[in-house]
């Protein structure tokens, strides 16, 4: 997935992560901010700042629908990264996934 665009890739989650900040600038405090911060800085590698931000998404959000989401997002990113222990610590954050 992010083999050929990774460029690509980066620059757009750079373009996210910009666009989230002027939305709380602006005052909007949506929690899908945090999801969308999560899945920018999982692609530009800075693994401990997402991981950071899905855990702010988990403590802010109780609709499994959205945790469920989020975390398929992050866990196909994850796979195109080829960072199986990203996967393992997002397993950790989200839920979804624990009976």
């Amino acid at each position: 997935m992010f083999d050929e665009n990774s460029k690509l890739a980066k620059e757009y989650a750079t373009d996210a992560l910009a666009a989230c900040n002027t939305c709380r600038e602006e005052g909007d405090d949506d929690d899908w901010l945090l999801a969308t911060e999560g899945e920018a800085l999982l692609i530009l590698g800075d693994y401990d700042a997402a991981y950071e931000k899905y855990q702010a998404f988990v403590n802010a959000n109780r609709d499994l629908w959205r945790l469920s989401s989020t975390y398929l997002n992050a866990q196909e990113i994850a796979s195109a990264l080829g960072k199986g222990a990203v996967a393992k610590a997002i397993d950790e954050i989200f839920p979804t996934n624990k009976q």
